[in-house]
């Protein structure tokens, strides 16, 4: 989760926000999270776009409830997952596939596998 907050943390202390950026796969799955987060709270990052590359569905970045507070996220638990999740961790490989501007898979054939 750290590497999805630093670039959002680093553009903010320069006043200079990406126009993009790319996650690959769960380790990166926050980054549309943190970019809805600080777009609340700074205008700089208004325009900033996430685009989401989709190697590997297999792995999906489980988050549990008892974690949830460590990511500074505004988001309460409860309000991002689906209703009929129960008690099961948020998966930031959902979040990533769910909030990105876009999604990339890696290649024709997996687009075509996971379609």
């Amino acid at each position: 989760m750290v590497l999805s907050r630093a670039p959002f943390e680093l553009a903010q202390q320069r006043q200079r926000a990406p126009h993009m950026i790319v996650g690959n796969d769960w380790p990166r799955g926050a980054a549309s999270l943190y970019r809805d987060h600080y777009r609340r709270r700074d205008p700089l990052f208004g325009p900033t776009q996430v685009i989401q590359i989709i190697h590997n569905l297999g792995y999906k970045g489980d988050v549990p409830p008892e974690w949830w507070p460590r990511t500074g996220l505004d988001i309460p638990y409860d309000e991002f997952r689906h209703p009929h999740e129960g008690a099961l961790p948020i998966l930031l490989l959902k979040a990533a596939l769910l909030e990105a501007d876009k999604l990339v898979p890696v290649s024709k054939v997996y687009r075509r596998e996971i379609v």
